[in-house]
């Protein structure tokens, strides 16, 4: 299978009605690159498996359908990479779903030579990439900057990896995480990886093909797994070429204690004391990271400190979701 440019990892439970549609949609947007589709099923309760397989026939695509039992999706797409054959990977999630961008990246990959691979969030982000020559623009650094700043999104829906970087940087999800996963694969590439190019093309989403839900169940304390994820990768910037005093710091002083305060957001919302939210937080010591600095902004540090001081006067805020905030 060496032929095969690209390999697509799709993890999905219960999707008996919409794993049609899905690949349907899919088919069109890899015609002209080589590809292969691994579907892991986790632990489906209906006929998901069938139907994935006979879709796969239906719609004439290469690849496979694993079954890997009732485990998290982190352990799925590891499975998932256990199996790759492409030279870059991307992966599908049934709610969200971004049209036509996997032709753009892959020749973005081939023109750049970049092992990771992302696209664009606003029209502005859109000019500035088309502006830049291959070999200019932003460092690895400046993204990962931009990233901690929230200038930038970048999207695991919507991104491809050079399979060989992954191997060779041992580069894989954390199996029992099941808040937090996305996120700090998308950090860990973007700090390992030797070239990363931003696509010049706004991402749309195919709503009309997403998987559409009710509600799921609480999160709960599980919640907390995304402050250990960044606890994670700061060990990664510690060690990384990227890993600057000044990206340390803000790590530090800004994005852990802001993902703090939005699983504490989480937390409130669904029904917790704030008794029982500071127990959790002084057990995982998640209270000590809660520190602030010069790269502190002022609104983190407001919550901070009241946090700190009357912890039942604060109230969480507006539930501002980025791509790795949602559930896939």
């Amino acid at each position: 299978m060496s032929d095969i440019a690209l390999t697509l990892i799709l993890p999905v439970r219960n999707v008996e009605r919409e794993i049609d549609g899905i690949l349907q949609f899919l088919s069109p947007q890899i015609v002209n690159i080589p590809s292969e589709l691994i579907i892991v099923d986790i632990g489906s309760t209906d006929s998901t498996v069938l139907q994935a397989v006979q879709a796969l026939h239906a719609a004439e695509l290469r690849g496979c359908v694993v079954q890997n039992g009732d485990a998290t999706i982190a352990a799925a797409l590891n499975t998932g990479l256990a199996r790759v054959h492409g030279a870059y990977v991307s992966f599908l999630f049934a709610r969200r779903l971004y049209v036509n961008f996997l032709n753009n990246y892959y020749q973005t990959a081939l023109r750049t030579s970049a092992d990771v691979v992302f696209g664009c969030m606003s029209e502005d982000a859109k000019k500035r990439a088309a502006k830049r020559l291959p070999g200019t623009g932003p460092e690895n650094v400046d993204f990962v900057r931009q990233l901690l700043k929230r200038e930038l999104q970048i999207d695991i829906s919507a991104m491809l990896v050079r399979a060989r970087f992954l191997t060779e940087n041992h580069i894989q999800f954390a199996e029992t995480c099941r808040y937090g996963y996305a996120e700090e694969f998308v950090l860990r590439c973007m700090l390992l990886c030797n070239v990363a190019a931003q696509a010049p093309l706004l991402l749309r989403r195919d709503t009309a093909h997403e998987l559409h839900r009710g509600k799921t169940a609480p999160c709960g304390r599980e919640i907390l797994q995304r402050v250990d994820a960044m606890v994670r990768i700061l060990d990664v910037l510690h060690t990384s070429k990227c890993g600057s005093a000044e990206l340390i710091a803000l790590f530090q002083e800004q994005r852990i204690p802001e993902v703090i305060f939005s699983c504490i957001d989480i937390l409130l919302r669904e029904g917790c004391s704030y008794g029982t939210v500071n127990l959790y937080l002084r057990h995982g010591g998640y209270d000590k990271m809660l520190i602030t600095g010069k790269n502190t902004d002022a609104a983190l540090k407001k919550k901070i400190m009241l946090w700190k001081t009357v912890p039942w006067m604060y109230r969480p805020g507006s539930g501002k979701k980025f791509p790795w905030n949602q559930r896939h």
